[in-house]
């Protein structure tokens, strides 16, 4: 089952009103509810409640029911935040307001949608009971994650170290010399005793080397990476061994001095790295406690483990699939049989079982397979003991993924069949947009680019009386040079959409004719005679040419027109009650 369809179709649902919303949110004051009775709501004695809509104290009371299904401020707050639009419209600034019924309109229609699916009986589907399923599973673990690893804290030391490394900056001495053996006496010099600097001043001396660099701080990636290497493992104020350099026209030897180290400070970089030793720090806590729990849970029967050799003994792999013999005893819970075992292990092996025996892949899974098992069976327990399926978060989290699935369905399987382009949907769609699909209006020209508005205009006058262009760019006076930054300067006969010119230059083309001079005004003292040679006038884009181009957009507006004629045949069969009145004040 293609369950993203429903994520998707939910998610596109809602963005409906992404449009309509977006400007209502920019609100300075906390977004604030009041509730009452709607336009379908019961007669009876009415109460109006100011109500934050982001508040944790609210989120329980109805906005609306579908046919008795309550769509509380907490389901509204939720699709708010969950926008494209808006990741938190309680606090956007401005002086807009929010049209909460919009938002809640669209949640009462994928209402509808849900009702209907389950009405249908998609929720009794083996893929969406097993999608579920596996979420839940999914879901559950997740939480159980975040409980086992909600009191671990990023090593500050780690944190320092790993910041280091990824900032550090080094300022080197280098000092180079083409032959080695000048090198080695260098070397010897130093292991002798004396310093850097010295020995660096005798080889300038004797003419084995043509100087010290000393460059400024570089980071590790400007450096060949085992130059890299070498000073990663350098001191402040130390000499590095020779090391082989090689240039791009030279090879040689240095020898370096790690003058200074820095660390300069980044806060992105630090929360970057932070974040990381976290993650692997609670990666480490999580498997530690994944292994706790199959000490508390689980005892491995090991003699019988180990007596299953399945490469050695094939033919009876139909058997042990079925042999109810225990491999691994739960505590309070269902043992892992032979049979379970081997049944897992040929869903590992796609190409079959005996081919797997052959290479003898079969025993080396053995264990892993069996962790697997057990990995997931501790779990699955540990959330049951924790009643972890009870947890608020859980079910909001829970419900949404079967809503969106259920949507998805209901897309899939009612409203796409029924969805056909036809061309005569494609023609009536180009001869509405007919002024969308046509080749832009060309012009050729040529230009010359002065320094000042009067000498262009003077030249502009020559050649409308007959100067020859190409005499008049190579002899005018004031005549700018040539700039790969302004290739406007060096048009020579060249063919350009009259939309891709800057904006008054396309002002000015526009209208002309061939054997035109125009002057025009650029930016920063630029000005320029331009040689109309040609104009070709826009001109229709053939129907055949471009209907493809436009096929998926007809498809979409067909697909919104199926959505809003099935909410209006879903509502007027449902009883719909909305309870929102006056908001934002």
């Amino acid at each position: 089952m293609k369950a993203r369809y429903g994520v998707l179709g939910l998610f596109l649902l809602l963005g409906m009103v992404a449009g309509s919303t977006a400007s209502a949110l920019e609100g300075s004051k906390p977004a604030v509810a009041s509730l009452g009775t709607g336009t379908t709501a019961p007669e009876g004695p009415q109460v109006l409640v100011r109500a934050p809509l982001f508040s944790p104290l609210f989120e329980r009371i109805p906005l609306a029911a579908v046919n008795g299904d309550q769509i509380t401020m907490g389901d509204v707050a939720n699709a708010l935040v969950a926008s494209h639009e808006e990741q938190d419209p309680a606090k956007k600034q401005g002086g807009g307001k929010l049209d909460y019924g919009k938002v809640l309109d669209r949640l009462i229609n994928v209402r509808l949608i849900v009702q209907e699916s389950t009405a249908i009986g998609f929720d009794e589907l083996p893929e969406f009971k097993a999608s579920v399923e596996d979420y839940s599973t999914q879901a559950l673990a997740r939480l159980l994650m975040q409980d086992a690893t909600k009191d671990v804290k990023a090593d500050p030391a780690e944190v320092e170290k790993r910041y280091k490394a990824a900032m550090v900056e080094w300022k080197i001495k280098s000092i180079f010399f083409e032959n080695e053996d000048d090198a080695k006496s260098m070397a010897d010099g130093l292991k002798a005793g004396k310093s850097y600097e010295e020995m660096a001043e005798k080889a300038i001396a004797d003419g084995k080397t043509k100087g010290v660099q000393e460059g400024s701080f570089v980071k590790p990636k400007d450096l060949a990476p085992h130059i890299m290497a070498a000073v990663a493992a350098m001191e402040t104020g130390s000499v590095s061994p020779i090391i082989k350099a090689q240039g791009d026209k030279t090879s040689g030897f240095t020898v370096l001095k790690l003058v200074e180290k820095r660390y300069p400070e980044n806060a992105e970089t630090r929360d970057q790295v932070e974040w990381s030793v976290l993650a692997e720090q609670r990666t480490r806590a999580w498997e530690e406690f994944k292994t706790s729990l199959v000490t508390k849970y689980v005892k491995i029967n090991k003699r019988t483990l180990d007596k299953l050799d399945y490469d050695g003994s094939i033919d009876k792999f139909p058997r042990l699939l079925e042999d109810e013999r225990v491999v691994a005893e739960f505590k309070g819970g269902k043992p892992i049989t032979v049979g379970e075992l081997t049944q897992a292990l040929q869903q590992k092996f796609w190409h079959g079982v005996e081919e797997a025996a052959k290479s003898k892949k079969i025993n080396k899974m053995k264990q892993y397979t069996l962790s697997e098992l057990i990995g997931l069976r501790v779990i699955a327990k540990e959330t049951s003991e924790r009643d972890l399926a009870r947890r608020e978060e859980y079910l909001k989290e829970f419900k949404q993924y079967k809503d969106s699935t259920l949507f998805g369905l209901f897309v899939e399987r009612v409203v796409l069949p029924d969805i056909k382009v036809t061309e005569p949907d494609l023609q009536a769609y180009y001869e509405k947009h007919r002024l969308e699909f046509q080749y832009p209006e060309m012009v050729k020209m040529s230009s010359i680019a002065f320094g000042s508005k009067r000498a262009a205009e003077a030249v502009r006058a020559k050649l409308a009386k007959g100067t020859d262009l190409a005499w008049a760019r190579s002899n005018a006076e004031g005549v700018a040079g040539k700039s790969e930054d302004d290739p406007l300067s060096s048009l020579n006969g060249s063919i350009l959409s009259v939309r891709s010119l800057p904006p008054g230059m396309a002002k000015a083309v526009s209208g002309s004719h061939a054997g035109e001079y125009l002057l025009y005004e650029g930016s920063e003292d630029r000005f320029y005679v331009l040689s109309i040679e040609a104009i070709i006038p826009a001109r229709q884009q053939p129907y055949d040419e471009v209907k493809e181009e436009f096929r998926e957009k007809v498809f979409q507006e067909k697909f919104i027109q199926a959505m809003d004629d099935w909410f209006s045949k879903l509502r007027s069969a449902s009883k719909v009650t909305v309870y929102l009145s006056e908001t934002g004040k």
